[in-house]
């Protein structure tokens, strides 16, 4: 993991700090430069994935939000399974 965060502050995509209670912890958080880098490198994709929504009518859309939303609570009630199982 510290190589994968060296690249990434070294390329301007995050910053690192100490944590404000316990300097042993450091907290990584994104930059506006990475930020809009990011933004930038899937806006193909946000374009792409409307123009494929936009042939869906209502019904067809409120099937597809139900799918993902019961799909992501089960993702994180699994999450949260495995985190007290160890």
């Amino acid at each position: 993991m510290t190589r994968l965060l060296d690249r990434m502050d070294g390329a301007g995509y995050i910053r690192r700090a100490s944590a404000l209670h316990d300097r042993r912890r450091v907290v990584v958080e994104p930059t506006l430069d990475g930020l809009a880098r990011c933004a930038e490198y899937y806006e193909g994709l946000g374009e792409r994935t409307t123009a494929m929504l936009s042939t869906f009518d209502g019904p067809q859309l409120r099937a597809i939000l139900e799918f993902v939303t019961t799909s992501r609570e089960g993702t994180v009630a699994e999450a949260a399974r495995l985190r007290e199982d160890g």
